[in-house]
């Protein structure tokens, strides 16, 4: 993995394109000292973002999968506590 201090060089050239700065690269790209082109970094964002936006939508839709879970048990514990099923005696 290649090794910079960032003072020492505030942007990276990429062989076959335009410098890229530390600055836009995520910290796991520069981790994985992958540097990516511009149209490759919007991908990423875009999909970061539909990441965080899924998120989101889940975290709803469990509330909303609790709150059925909770009125089904109550509506099991209503239909429970009316009429007993009343045994015939002989």
């Amino acid at each position: 993995m290649l090794s910079l201090p960032a003072d020492r060089h505030k942007a990276l050239f990429l062989r076959d394109g335009p410098k890229m700065p530390l600055s836009d690269m995520s910290f796991q790209t520069y981790k994985m000292g992958m540097y990516v082109d511009s149209e490759v970094r919007d991908i990423i964002k875009d999909i970061t973002a539909l990441d965080k936006e899924l998120k989101k939508k889940k975290k709803v839709l469990n509330k909303v999968i609790t709150k059925l879970k909770m009125d089904e048990d109550m509506l099991d514990t209503i239909l429970n506590t009316g009429d007993q099923p009343r045994t015939q005696h002989e």
